[in-house]
């Protein structure tokens, strides 16, 4: 306050000269929003800067959009304790400028029509800690069914990655979109590695050619001397068998009977464990995991089977019993068991809007074809569906 009341002083005498003057209010927001801020490989963290892009805005302020002109200009001066650090000036109301977290700075602002000062501003700005977050999983994850750009005649549908089928309409990005939104003096960075098909041992902690989700997770939060503020995840579909259960569906097999699920059950429960040890290893503290959807119940809330012509409704109700509701079952006691976080309310989303209901949540095969021009994303969610999980998991957030 002491080391800037000369600056104060000389927004007043500007007003007392020109009793025209207005104060606006100044926006701060710690990244372009428009831009989506990933960290997927140690890479990209390392390009990162350890300042953060800010955008200073009086746009908002519908006296600027009054007089906006060609001869407006907007004279922009950052302070720190007191002395002058950057100045510049431009012919819009907003500024881009990297300035440290963490470190208290003083935006000042003129604007001037004509040459003559009419309005200024000033705002005092402390950006926090960045944010980061990293979501890994499976195709619940990382939006199967949900391409960026659907399929047309013209060409493929469009995917944030082709191979995993990752999308920006997955709920793990609408959940990160929406914390970075309500907190605008934070950066926000996300590891998005949800990938279509993954298991534990086939994905998430590795068995393929590349890194598993969590290794590369795990070499970031080296890089970084830090882990992620949140883990994000979905996993144990595929472990148990998702393709193999849908597929005896339609050929009227029952593999959910007896040993052969008791089983694939036993070696889940397992992979859980690991996946624990590996999150503790990496030293992540919040960890938030999202359980899997009911796709049986129709708009009555009965199980229904009755849009499919080759699925007996006596077999969709022993999936519901023996797979559904006991995988979700074993995920929240290893939640219980590890400390992390079970979203809650999932069930109750799906309660009445499952395949064969009226306003189902679920992508048909024939969705799945007009949408993304293959059929892998039948049996997955929906837009609407992740627009509304992503509102229980930001609540979390």
């Amino acid at each position: 306050m002491l080391n800037n009341w000369p600056r104060m002083l000389l927004f007043a005498w500007d007003s007392m000269l020109n009793p025209h003057v207005a104060t606006l209010n100044m926006s701060v927001r710690a990244v372009h929003l428009d831009q989506f801020q990933l960290w997927n490989t140690v890479e990209q963290m390392r390009n990162s800067t350890r300042k953060s892009p800010t955008t200073f805005s009086v746009c908002e302020d519908v006296q600027v959009l009054k007089t906006s002109s060609a001869s407006s200009s907007y004279s922009w001066e950052l302070i720190r304790d007191g002395k002058s650090e950057h100045s510049a000036t431009t012919q819009n109301c907003s500024w881009d400028f990297s300035i440290p977290e963490q470190v208290p700075y003083d935006v000042y602002l003129k604007v001037k029509v004509n040459s003559t000062v009419r309005f200024v501003s000033k705002r005092s700005v402390h950006l926090e800690r960045r944010f980061w977050m990293a979501a890994v999983g499976d195709s619940f994850s990382s939006g199967q069914g949900n391409p960026d750009v659907p399929t047309s005649s013209e060409a493929p549908a469009k995917w944030m990655n082709e191979s995993c089928h990752r999308s920006t309409k997955s709920f793990a990005v609408r959940a990160f979109r929406t914390r970075e939104l309500r907190h605008p003096l934070q950066s926000h960075f996300l590891t998005f590695l949800s990938c279509s098909g993954a298991s534990v041992d086939r994905g998430i902690l590795g068995g393929t050619s590349s890194d598993g989700q969590l290794e590369v997770v795990e070499k970031m939060a080296k890089e970084r001397g830090s882990p992620p503020d949140v883990l994000l995840m979905t996993l144990g579909g595929n472990d148990i068998g998702f393709t193999d259960v849908v597929n005896s569906l339609h050929n009227g097999d029952s593999p959910m009977r007896g040993g052969p699920i008791d089983m694939r059950f036993f070696y889940t429960a397992h992979q859980l464990d690991l996946v624990a040890a590996k999150i503790n290893a990496i030293g992540i503290q919040k960890v938030v995991v999202v359980p899997y959807y009911d796709v049986t119940r129709n708009d009555r809330g009965e199980v229904d089977a009755s849009c499919f012509d080759n699925i007996s409704t006596a077999s969709m109700v022993l999936t519901e019993k023996r797979v559904w509701k006991r995988l979700n079952a074993l995920i929240a006691n290893k939640a219980k068991q590890y400390g992390w976080t079970f979203v809650e309310g999932i069930s109750e989303l799906f309660r009445t809007r499952g395949i064969c209901s009226k306003s189902s949540l679920i992508r048909t095969a024939n969705d799945s074809m007009k949408i993304q021009g293959d059929p892998f994303g039948s049996w997955h969610p929906n837009e609407e569906a992740h627009l509304l999980i992503s509102r229980l998991v930001s609540a979390l957030l």
